[in-house]
């Protein structure tokens, strides 16, 4: 298949480093960058955005780190969202690997049917602390 040139493209590893870092499995898609170089796909900047991105939001923030130096010495110009990703202490999470949860942002607001103020929070907060805050 290799041969014939129908294996997989810069697309098709794109598509499944981004579908590994959704399903919270940064290990397999450090598996697919290598397998990606095995079929001679170069990465280009988007790929490199990909696994920085998911690597450091997954804090594994050294890996994102190694990736985003080879990015730069392969000529690619670095991003400025992504230097703030990484700026970002190594030991910044007490569970290697996973996300932190994120704070719940408070925001006071104004009914205007009503004109009275109601607070609220993020919508990743659940159910129940919604429910007691009204």
């Amino acid at each position: 298949m290799k041969k014939a040139n129908l294996g997989p493209n810069g697309n098709t590893f794109l598509m499944i480093l981004v579908k590994f870092f959704r399903l919270e499995q940064p290990e397999m898609a450090l598996k697919i960058w290598t397998e990606m170089k095995h079929y001679g796909v170069v990465p280009d900047s988007t790929h490199y955005t990909v696994m920085v991105q998911g690597l450091a939001a997954r804090r594994l923030l050294m890996k994102a780190r190694e990736l985003f130096a080879e990015m730069r010495s392969n000529g690619f110009l670095g991003d400025p969202k992504l230097e703030k990703l990484l700026k970002e202490p190594v030991g910044g999470s007490s569970v290697k690997g996973k996300q932190r949860p994120r704070p719940v942002k408070q925001v006071t607001r104004v009914n205007q049917k009503q004109g009275r103020m109601k607070r609220w929070k993020s919508p990743h907060q659940s159910r129940e602390e919604k429910t007691s805050i009204e």
